[in-house]
């Protein structure tokens, strides 16, 4: 089994699309079909390895002596990767605005997974709430993915360039994990994990896919003025 090259990827693009897209969800369909042309490419159709990093989250601890208080718990993850980068799709049918110059419409993203061995640090808050360290590994899966966009258009109903970019999730939860804590902070723990995870997928969309889909557009754009 072999992987097509990009030229490749792209010839068959060309075939595939409307030969002169013209309304909003023939534009739509056409640089999504470009973009999963670039995703494959690049094998995130299959995997991607994603950003590393932490976070923290509170935790309220009440102590019979001190009363109730406010700790941190601190949560990395490691060797992090994301599937599901190849089902963009058109997510509703777009329309054009301020006479036919921008092009409004979203994109999603289906039963997309970050996957990820963690370390959970809390640091302990007196008597009632000692240190502990948690490691394992975790899997979140959204469902459904959506980016919200406007594209530049010129006369020609052309795209030239990203306007606007706006990430947001469907529903989500996690998957699978192993290595969580059972000293009854379980349910924080999981909410702030979930969180980590889907504030990672985001910024993938708002980065690498974003960087793809300009990068389909850019490549229009160019070969419109040929």
């Amino acid at each position: 089994m072999f992987r097509l090259t990009l030229a490749a990827c792209l010839l068959a693009v060309s075939l595939a699309a409307v030969a002169n897209p013209k309304t909003p969800n023939q534009i739509i369909d056409a640089v999504i079909e470009r973009a999963n042309a670039k995703i494959k490419a690049l094998g995130w159709d299959v995997m991607k390895n994603i950003q590393n990093g932490g976070t923290q989250f509170n935790l309220q601890v009440s102590d019979s002596q001190s009363g109730s208080s406010t700790a941190k718990k601190t949560f990395n993850i490691t060797n992090a990767d994301m599937t599901g980068l190849g089902s963009l799709h058109r997510s509703k049918s777009g329309q054009f605005l301020n006479s036919n110059t921008v092009l409004k419409g979203s994109l999603r993203l289906t039963n997309a997974r970050a996957k990820a061995d963690y370390k959970l640090v809390f640091p302990g808050s007196g008597s009632a709430a000692p240190a502990s360290t948690s490691t394992g590994s975790v899997t979140e899966k959204a469902d459904k993915l959506f980016v919200d966009f406007e594209f530049n258009l010129d006369a020609n109903k052309v795209p030239q360039s990203i306007k606007s970019w706006t990430v947001r999730s469907g529903r989500d939860g996690l998957e699978a994990s192993s290595g969580l804590p059972t000293d009854g902070s379980g349910n924080i723990d999981v909410a702030g994990i979930r969180n980590s995870l889907l504030q990672v997928m985001k910024n993938t969309l708002n980065t690498n896919i974003k960087v793809q889909v300009n990068s389909a557009i850019q490549d229009w754009k160019t070969q419109a003025s040929g």
